[in-house]
């Protein structure tokens, strides 16, 4: 049965470490608490929240920022002052918050530059299209800062290894045909 919960919470409690244990030894408690209280290999009614709670002090305490800040706080509401020490929670969890919002924003921002960039490609890609079907494109080869588009460079080469093959092909064909016209005409 999990421990009723104070407006300030305990993580060294719930860890079961004391608070001036090591950054190992917090993540060591935390795994082990991860492994008592998952609910995959603990079918009590309490395993969900008590998941919940051990993985809220692993972000804190997990965290060097974030336990400096909240040691702070932990000092305060030992000391016996329960009402600052609840002031101080809502700033950590406001830091928390802007934290992951943060974290968000520059997700975002990659997967916009990840699009970004494929459709650059896929436009270079139509622009190839279009020289090869009549069309005259401004485009030779090079972008716009004088950089050699690479895959043009490599649809060149991929043409000329095709050639190459080809012309191999074409000899080595012919070769037999004459073989076997020499040995047919004796």
């Amino acid at each position: 049965m999990p421990i009723p919960r104070s407006p300030f919470p305990d993580y060294y409690a719930d860890l079961q470490i004391a608070p001036d244990a090591s950054q190992a030894e917090v993540r060591s408690a935390w795994r082990q608490a991860a492994k008592r209280w998952h609910p995959d290999t603990n079918r009590s009614d309490d395993a969900p929240a008590m998941m919940r709670r051990v993985n809220e002090a692993w972000d804190v305490l997990g965290d060097l920022d974030n336990r400096r800040e909240y040691d702070d706080m932990y000092y305060v509401w030992r000391s016996g002052s329960e009402q600052l020490a609840v002031g101080l929670r809502e700033r950590l969890n406001e830091r928390r918050q802007r934290q992951r919002t943060r974290e968000e924003a520059e997700a975002w921002s990659r997967w916009a530059e990840h699009d970004r960039a494929t459709w650059e490609r896929e436009a270079k890609g139509e622009a190839r299209a279009g020289k090869t079907e009549g069309r005259r494109d401004e485009g030779s080869g090079t972008e716009p800062g004088g950089a050699v588009d690479e895959s043009a460079e490599q649809d060149q080469f991929n043409s000329a290894e095709f050639i190459g093959i080809f012309v191999i092909v074409g000899l080595i064909f012919f070769t037999i045909v004459a073989v076997v016209l020499l040995v047919a005409a004796s």
